[in-house]
């Protein structure tokens, strides 16, 4: 159930107590969402997906839930995408500074307000992230725009190698 829609049973990754969204602010049933992203991540490897080929990403909870799962993820995965995201209780450690992030906000959104979204990018900075870039899309509200999907398809292009290497056979 979600607590800021007086407890509608609805899907989400994890509990809201209010919108708009703060930041920094923790929400039971993160850790819980962090697990199960991690064993979608093993599982994606067990079936020979390296993760220099798994991009998280997500828009709203999901860019909050991609943030989190993927900067204290086991492994360097190819990138984050967060549009429209926040980021929760600071995320640390970090354990993967080194990984891709972009985040896009636009500035009229009034759910997960475009402050929230800069105040994450300027932590996780703060924090040791050295590949995060922070795009904000004038007059966009909790959606996304043409110029903001454009934006996410270049990050992919850049983040996503073309050639996957050969996993090294038994005894390398």
């Amino acid at each position: 159930s979600v607590s800021c829609n007086g407890g509608e049973v609805m899907p989400s990754w994890f509990d809201l107590q209010a919108i708009p969204v703060q930041h920094g602010q923790s929400h039971a049933g993160m850790r819980a969402a962090v697990q199960q992203v991690r064993q979608m991540i093993r599982e994606a490897e067990d079936k020979g997906i390296p993760s220099s080929r798994i991009v998280l990403g997500g828009f709203s909870q999901g860019g909050c839930l991609s943030l989190m799962a993927g900067l204290r993820a086991e492994r360097r995965l190819a990138g984050i995408c967060c549009l429209s995201g926040w980021v929760a209780d600071a995320p640390t450690p970090i354990t993967q500074r080194e990984t891709p992030v972009l985040m896009c906000h636009g500035t009229a959104d009034e759910v997960v307000p475009v402050s929230a979204g800069r105040r994450g990018a300027q932590l996780l900075e703060q924090l040791g992230c050295v590949a995060l870039k922070l795009k904000q899309y004038a007059g966009v509200d909790h959606s996304t725009s043409g110029e903001e999907l454009r934006d996410v398809a270049r990050f992919l292009q850049e983040v996503l190698p073309k050639e996957i290497a050969a996993a090294p056979g038994p005894g390398a």
